[in-house]
């Protein structure tokens, strides 16, 4: 990655399981690079309810998004959904660094074009016309952003996920998503191994056919 250019690394952190690394409205003056662990991209609703837009993992950077202005605000919350470590950076070394470098320019564009991909993923959830739809989709996007393959159309999802959270992603109740993964479980699109969700693909895509 681009950071093996910059010796101006401020230092190294660890987050426990549930810590915030980074609060909504802070000032953007520090970049991380997750070393290990999960981290949760959310925001809060005006009725305070949590709405989890994405899953980092290691080699990611937070926040999602830091532009050319020296004065940015920080959009959403981050939160270590594991134990996280992250390597921190100046934010304006970085900037620096991409103007004089067309290689870091590259990569960081790259890095971008790929977490749009992602962010797409994320939009056929929140779009799903209905609850069986919406958590189908999600599994989809959770295969591409943490998913580990264990063969040929099944992918584990790596970091042990509560019924909670994925209600946050999809924006409906705990019990909602209870109900659906129960429908989805014996179709066999959703399976658990070792208290974490395994996906089969072909089965979650049929499921998102059947829910349209």
């Amino acid at each position: 990655m681009f950071t093996n250019k910059l010796t101006t690394l401020t230092d190294d952190r660890t987050y426990p399981e549930g810590q915030i690394i980074i609060f909504q409205g802070a000032q953007i003056i520090e970049t991380y690079v997750i070393k290990k662990g999960y981290v949760i991209v959310y925001d809060i609703s005006p009725d305070g309810d949590r709405k989890v837009l994405m899953i980092l993992k290691k080699g990611q950077m937070l926040p999602l998004i830091w532009s050319n202005k020296s004065r940015k605000i920080m959009r959403y919350f981050y939160e270590a959904l594991t134990d996280v470590e992250v390597s921190v950076y100046r934010t304006k070394d970085i900037r620096t660094l991409a103007h004089e470098d067309l290689e870091t320019a590259t990569m960081l564009l790259d890095y971008y074009v790929k977490k749009i991909e992602v962010l797409t993923l994320r939009l056929h959830t929140i779009e799903g016309t209905s609850a069986k739809h919406k958590i189908a989709e999600l599994f989809i996007y959770l295969k591409r952003a943490c998913g580990r393959r264990l063969e040929p159309g099944k992918f584990m999802i790596r970091p042990e996920l509560t019924q909670q959270l994925l209600a946050e992603m999809c924006g409906i109740s705990r019990e909602t998503v209870s109900i659906n993964l129960k429908e989805l479980t014996d179709t066999g699109a959703i399976s658990i191994k070792n208290n974490r969700f395994v996906v089969n693909i072909k089965q979650l895509k049929a499921a998102i056919a059947d829910a349209n």
